[in-house]
């Protein structure tokens, strides 16, 4: 529990959202500024690796971890770290404080490898979560004494055009449904909100998290009998896949003036939450015509009541 209790014990932390945030990164370089991705092993030797904070214009410390990946053939010798509040090592997880706010990039180790230059081309280097970090996740804190999730990148031993890094990059749109305007009094019921979809842009494959949701207004939001319109979870979806959750209901009831609803839709890539995106449907409701305004007699009444 030591490395758990590490980051806790720099900073009394609270947690922060990450939708629409910068998401902090680190990841495994051939250079100690974060710029190549690509780890060269094509002769027998010393080969450094680095570590490198990436993609924050502040943090204060972090916590992960940087496995040797199988398919690499290289042996792991030691690490050297940049700064001294540090605990654990790459290969099984590793914590330390920078001591102020630092932005990106931000060397913060150097792993040392005995290289044989027999590992295979495209063999991918990812960062991952500390096995101790009570979220699962990578976490930094930030300048404001908040415990962040952030993100690994994964990089490539050997790589070529074949198998460009950063590898696994995770994208994803979402399309919703038009804006509609309703006459006030409609006559309608319920409105079916048919069109929201979730599209896997990105080059790997994922499955996402979905949420609809509704700001006040005179409307009520309805599943329509099925739970998975308003939340749910989406089959993995290979790289341009698209699926389409059934359908949410907007009960509409009797209006006389002017209103808006404004519906939102959100994904998240699962287990990523800097991966997401949204999307709103505005519904408008006008104003009904006076009745007295309907007939020319109508108008002249306005004159003489």
């Amino acid at each position: 529990m030591r490395r758990s209790l590490f980051l806790s014990a720099i900073l009394l932390v609270a947690w922060t959202s990450l939708v629409g945030a910068q998401v902090p990164k680190v990841g495994v370089y051939a250079d100690m500024q974060g710029v190549n991705c690509n780890i060269m092993d094509s002769a027998p030797g010393l080969l450094l690796v680095q570590c490198v904070v990436t993609n924050t214009p502040g943090v204060t410390a972090v916590q992960f971890a940087a496995p040797k990946p199988s398919c690499m053939t290289s042996t792991y010798l030691s690490d050297t770290n940049v700064f001294p509040v540090t605990v654990g090592n790459s290969q099984t997880g590793i914590s330390m404080g920078f001591g102020t706010c630092r932005n990106a990039p931000i060397h913060v180790l150097t792993m040392s490898f005995f290289a044989m230059g027999t590992t295979p081309p495209c063999c991918e280097y990812p960062t991952m979560p500390d096995p101790l970090a009570p979220s699962g996740e990578i976490e930094f804190v930030d300048c404001s004494f908040s415990l962040m999730l952030g993100a690994g990148v994964t990089s490539t031993v050997n790589g070529n055009a074949g198998c460009p890094c950063p590898v696994g990059a995770m994208a994803v749109a979402v399309g919703v449904p038009p804006d509609w305007t309703f006459p006030a009094m409609s006559t309608i019921p319920t409105y079916s909100l048919v069109g929201f979809h979730i599209i896997n842009t990105g080059t790997v494959s994922s499955a996402f998290d979905y949420f609809v949701s509704k700001e006040t207004g005179p409307c009520a939001l309805v599943d329509q009998g099925n739970p998975a319109a308003l939340e749910g979870t989406t089959p993995v979806l290979s790289p341009g896949q698209s699926f389409a959750p059934p359908p949410a209901g907007l009960v509409i009831p009797a209006i006389r003036e002017f209103a808006q609803e404004y519906v939102a839709y959100l994904a998240i890539a699962v287990g990523h939450p800097d991966v997401a995106a949204s999307g709103t449907t505005v519904i408008t409701f006008e104003p009904p015509v006076p009745t007295k305004l309907t007939t020319w007699g109508g108008i002249k009444a306005l004159y003489t009541e």
